[in-house]
């Protein structure tokens, strides 16, 4: 049993508001097998959705994220990256994970010693994230986010996120959020949102910014899955992660999947079946 921290974090001010029965189920999957490894799971959210989560066994629910009330942004991103700086503030390694992420074996061994680490690279994502709108909407108070970006552009999947660097994961998170907050990028992220696809935003905000960020600071950062263009069958648009070395380590991240008929009725089926 691994003795290190996992986080989950879930904001009402993201694009689920009110919980629904299918997501709460598919939190309820991920911390039964998280906890199958893990010795300790945290929720981090705010006190408008903490009564939702009392009935699944976290090893602590807690609401700092509170410290968004009153913020009307469509970043869902907002509430992960409030998440990271609470975790990196404790100053001990640890691993944040989406609640469509499923380990049904144990990947800490792949990730103990890692400075930072994330899923996977995206590459050649540029369209999926309009990274060149981004580009032409960014304060100059970015210049790591104006140098960096190119049309051909790489980020992270955050499906899980973390590692031993806190220092450095509380200062990317603290940017982050300010580079979400920046009020001159509010009408470009508008822009963005409406034409190129609604959570490309918080795609920007978060896995972008990291890529950019990490690259600034002269940060490496490590894959739980290598990228490799023979195995994977990858749109972080639409799809979940499909590669075969996934498949082999015991990891499944949903990502826009779990919006398929065929996979809400397996997650529906598997908590009842496990009594969850």
């Amino acid at each position: 049993m691994n003795n290190i921290t996992v986080y989950m974090s879930y904001w009402s001010g993201g694009y689920i508001k009110d919980m629904n029965e299918y997501t709460l189920n598919m939190h309820k999957l991920s911390v039964f097998l998280a906890k199958k490894h893990f010795k300790n799971v945290h929720l981090i959210t705010d006190s408008y959705s903490v009564d939702h989560f009392k009935s699944i066994p976290y090893t602590e629910i807690t609401t700092e994220l509170d410290e968004l009330n009153g913020i009307k942004n469509d970043n869902w991103a907002l509430g992960k990256l409030l998440a990271y700086k609470v975790a990196a503030q404790k100053q001990k390694p640890f691993l944040h994970m989406d609640y469509d992420v499923f380990m049904w074996e144990d990947i800490w061994p792949h990730l103990k010693n890692e400075q930072v680490f994330v899923q996977c690279e995206e590459c050649d994502i540029g369209y999926v994230y309009g990274s060149e709108k981004l580009k032409s909407y960014c304060s100059p108070k970015y210049p790591y986010v104006l140098d960096g970006i190119t049309q051909s552009q790489n980020a992270y999947n955050m499906g899980i996120f973390g590692g031993i660097n806190c220092e450095f994961i509380e200062e990317y998170a603290t940017k982050g959020i300010e580079f979400s907050l920046e009020e001159t990028h509010q009408t470009g992220f508008k822009d963005i949102a409406e034409t190129i696809y609604h959570s490309a935003v918080a795609c920007c905000c978060e896995q972008l910014f990291l890529y950019l960020y990490a690259k600034h600071k002269k940060i490496n950062v490590s894959y739980l899955i290598p990228y490799d263009n023979t195995s994977r069958n990858y749109d972080p648009k639409y799809n979940s992660l499909n590669d075969e070395y996934a498949h082999k380590i015991g990891y499944t991240h949903l990502i826009g999947d779990k919006k398929r008929k065929d996979v809400k009725q397996k997650i529906y089926s598997l908590v009842k079946e496990l009594n969850l």
